[in-house]
């Protein structure tokens, strides 16, 4: 198990627990596991809020080997969330723009302007959301080339929680101030209600 303590170090442990290692003392912004590397971002200041309220400024990507070994830096700028697709990585960078970089830190670029979340990857698409107005999202799906956009499903609501499982994403509908669970297909088909 891979994880982040309260002070953005990360450790790993066995599952039951025994085996606890520092493998950072650096504050982990984000962070993601592709074979045999751990790719993540380092964080540097607050822009206010303690605890889950704070946030870091997202500086560079590195990578190092699951046991913490051979750390190097990829890439430098300002970096928001990074996924993989198993092929590239992909990253907000200067909080606008959608960007992918190689798994050894080659041909870095712009894949899409104006993208300024990543929710998750799958099978070609990036899962996104995109402010429509201070109360209403899309939740949008981007081709990893940049080539195509879909809107997949707007909410009356200025947040959403969002998870790909299998061929599904799960997302968050707030109602009257309550949170229901919705579902979907991967292209936005077969949108349905599942629990509140």
């Amino acid at each position: 198990i891979y994880y982040k303590n309260t002070k953005e170090q990360l450790y790993r442990m066995k599952t039951n627990g025994s085996n606890k290692s520092l493998l950072s003392d650096k504050r982990i912004a984000s962070m993601t596991i592709d074979q045999d590397w751990i790719y993540y971002s380092v964080g540097s200041g607050t822009s206010g809020g303690e605890g889950e309220n704070s946030t870091y400024v997202s500086n560079d990507i590195y990578r190092m080997k699951l046991d913490g070994s051979q750390s190097e830096k990829l890439f430098t700028g300002k970096v928001g969330v990074i996924v993989s697709d198993g092929g590239r990585l992909f990253f907000i960078h200067n909080d606008v723009d959608l960007w992918s970089i190689n798994f050894d830190g080659s041909e870095a670029g712009l894949v899409k302007n104006k993208v300024y979340t990543i929710r998750a990857v799958s099978s070609g698409w990036i899962y996104t959301t995109t402010d429509l107005s201070s109360n209403s999202i899309a939740i949008t799906r981007i081709k990893t080339d940049g080539t195509v956009t879909q809107n997949l499903v707007t909410l009356d609501s200025d947040n959403t929680m969002l998870e790909l499982t299998g061929n599904k994403i799960y997302y968050t509908v707030y109602n009257n101030g309550e949170s229901e669970i919705h579902s979907m297909d991967l292209d936005g088909k077969n949108q349905q209600y599942v629990i509140n």
